[in-house]
């Protein structure tokens, strides 16, 4: 387990004095705001869903992005959670942006199932975004791990890797 912790740090910490060199906030802003649509890469397999949300990234380094995100016929019920993830930003520029958080999620599907909900998941997630135009769009990819409790009764809770692929906007 340390020597997990060590590799760990290893990494991230190079990144935090990289973030506090190459700063969006130089300009005087205090907050920047992005606003996207993203998609599980469950799309492929198991057909159209869609997310949005927006990220508040503030000169500390700390981001709050709430979303929303719709799975409609997943396994023939549709699937739909509001959530939240806080984190920090290791790299923050005008160009990219890698972060994670930790989120938390309030499940609920079609009424017609045995675990409709509402039911939770609780996790974190590790992301990087890149501005591709002047205008402020962006694509970006993440991958989140969550303990989730939406499982049928009797059944046990479980662990779910999910990843997710985003374009949008900076706003601000």
């Amino acid at each position: 387990m340390k020597t997990k912790i060590t590799i760990l740090l290893f990494f991230i910490l190079p990144l935090w004095s990289v973030k506090a060199q190459f700063s969006p906030f130089e300009s005087g802003k205090t907050v920047t705001a992005n606003f996207g649509s993203f998609s599980s890469g469950a799309i492929f397999k198991d057909g159209f869903n869609i997310g949005i949300k927006a990220t508040f990234s503030f000169t500390n380094g700390v981001y709050i992005a709430p979303e929303i995100f719709y799975f409609p016929n997943l396994r023939g019920n549709d699937y739909f959670h509001t959530g939240v993830t806080a984190g920090y930003n290791f790299i923050h520029t005008e160009k990219s942006r890698l972060h994670g958080g930790i989120l938390i999620n309030r499940i609920t599907r079609s009424p017609n199932t045995q675990n409709a909900g509402p039911n939770g998941s609780l996790g974190f997630n590790f992301g990087y975004e890149y501005t591709i135009s002047t205008w402020g769009v962006y694509i970006g990819a993440w991958i989140n791990r969550q303990f989730r409790t939406d499982t049928a009764p009797r059944e046990n809770n479980y662990w779910r890797t999910s990843l997710f692929l985003e374009i949008g906007v900076k706003i601000f």
